[in-house]
């Protein structure tokens, strides 16, 4: 039905049951089972001079080059932004959980939408929200990196919005990391925060001792693993996730990716 459409694309992002395609003139092209994610009727006036696609379970948002935000999609998903409308300008860019989008301005500032139980509602820390450099989300909760290396957090609360327990340690934060309901934090020291669902990443003690001089950090949906400076890789989270790499040894990861190329 869009194949003729399909021509130039630059980027494509997808929900649960849609695909949008964004094409190097700045139009945007929808397909798929969701009907709420593919009509575009509602917002086809607004889709011109698209720069960036996102995307959650349920809803679409791209920002435009004159740094606007536009939104469809499933109403309390993201798909319906009108009560923020107003303050998405000079957008650069947009985080995503499950069913509500962060969007971060120039300026440092924040802007949430969608469902306020699970993600949208950050007035409890709206304060706190400047400076932002990065946010990036669980499936209901999100985390925001300002440029002072803190960490603010909103959302559900097990599920990584409550970062209280682990707040004095979050600073001169460099990187933050999501998985399903957990984060992780890298520290400018090589150390690791973790918070949130503990058997699937929240509690790193057992390798706390070994997350020492880590350099980058990653996850799965309910695992992490963390590169250190001398090559070795340190694993937690559901071991059928990927959180126990013990059965690898004494691995240089670093050799892996030479012998690779």
């Amino acid at each position: 039905m869009v194949q003729e459409e399909l021509h130039s694309i630059i980027e494509v992002r997808a929900t649960c049951g849609a695909f949008a395609a964004l094409r190097a003139d700045g139009k945007v092209i929808a397909w798929g089972e969701d009907s709420e994610a593919t009509d575009l009727k509602a917002v086809e006036g607004e889709l011109c001079s698209v720069e960036r696609l996102f995307s959650n379970l349920r809803s679409f948002a791209a920002i435009r080059t004159d740094r606007r935000v536009v939104t469809w999609g499933c109403d309390i998903a993201g798909g319906n932004s009108s009560e923020v409308q107003e303050e998405l300008h000079d957008v650069y860019d947009i985080a995503a959980v499950d069913l509500a989008f962060a969007a971060i301005k120039t300026d440092g500032s924040v802007v949430t939408w969608g469902n306020r139980k699970l993600g949208s509602n950050n007035a409890a820390v709206r304060s706190e929200l400047y400076d932002v450099q990065q946010v990036c989300g669980t499936a209901s909760s999100f985390a925001a990196l300002r440029a002072d290396g803190r960490v603010v957090t909103w959302g559900q609360p097990g599920a990584g919005g409550d970062s209280s327990c682990v707040q004095d340690q979050l600073h001169e934060i460099c990187q933050v990391v999501a998985a399903e309901s957990a984060f992780a934090a890298l520290r400018s020291d090589g150390k690791v925060i973790t918070w949130g669902r503990m058997d699937i990443g929240g509690d790193s003690s057992t390798v706390q001792p070994e997350l020492r001089d880590v350099v980058t950090i990653c996850s799965s949906r309910h695992a992490f693993s963390a590169i250190r400076a001398d090559g070795r890789v340190i694993s937690w989270g559901r071991a059928d996730q990927g959180g126990d790499n013990s059965k690898l040894g004494a691995v240089d990861v670093f050799a892996i990716r030479e012998r690779s190329l």
